[in-house]
């Protein structure tokens, strides 16, 4: 009998091992394929999670901002208030000094200016 050359030791055809080399390379492919696929996946899903997460954050930052402007002019409000109620008691003050003292005052100048 004449040996087949397609056929290995053991009865093995060479056939059957190419076969099963393309069916390995096959899915070989398909894995790669479906790897590719999960990893695009994985690109889109973290993309969404970047921009929520970016949304969330540029909403506390101006949920922040707008507590601390509040804050703040309200703290200047509260300032001109002290300051105003300051000034207008030190004016009253000055204005009951001139009432009182007015005349007096201008008596004084009027001397001063005339030598008297």
């Amino acid at each position: 009998m004449k040996k087949n050359i397609l056929t290995l030791k053991g009865g093995v055809k060479m056939d059957a091992i190419v076969n099963r080399l393309a069916e390995i390379e096959s899915a070989a492919a398909a894995i790669v394929k479906h790897a590719e696929e999960e990893k695009d996946e994985l690109e889109q899903e973290m993309r969404r999670k970047q921009t929520k997460f970016d949304e969330e954050l540029k909403a506390v930052t101006e949920q922040r901002l707008t507590e601390v402007s509040k804050q703040a002019e309200s703290q200047v409000s509260a300032e001109k208030e002290q300051l105003k109620k300051k000034h207008e008691s030190k004016i009253l003050q000055l204005k009951k000094e001139y009432e009182q003292s007015g005349e007096q005052y201008a008596r004084e100048i009027l001397e001063r200016i005339s030598g008297v």
